[in-house]
């Protein structure tokens, strides 16, 4: 097992530190860092997918084939909420 330097996170940094301190943080931690992402972030992201491609292929293009023009932006915007609000908090 390798011996890791304590990283100091209150330590002053400029820019290109910062990047190198983060780097390095998420090497010395990434088997806690990468379960969280697999088994919290990559379920919610994959849903928040579905649901924006939904949105994008039903509502989108059945709107305008169902009630033409006229109506489109009113459906648009109704169910812009339900769908997008849902699918940009999952992402």
């Amino acid at each position: 097992m390798e011996h890791f330097q304590k990283i100091d996170l209150r330590k002053t940094r400029d820019f290109g530190e910062k990047f190198n301190a983060t780097f390095e943080f998420i090497r010395q931690n990434y088997k806690g860092f990468m379960p969280a992402v697999l088994f919290i972030s990559v379920p919610l992201i994959v849903v928040g997918m579905v649901i924006a491609n939904y949105y994008s292929n039903f509502v989108l293009y059945e709107n305008v084939n169902t009630y033409g023009t006229e109506n489109f932006f009113g459906n648009i915007l109704g169910n812009l909420f339900g769908y997008v609000l849902i699918a940009y908090v999952l992402l």
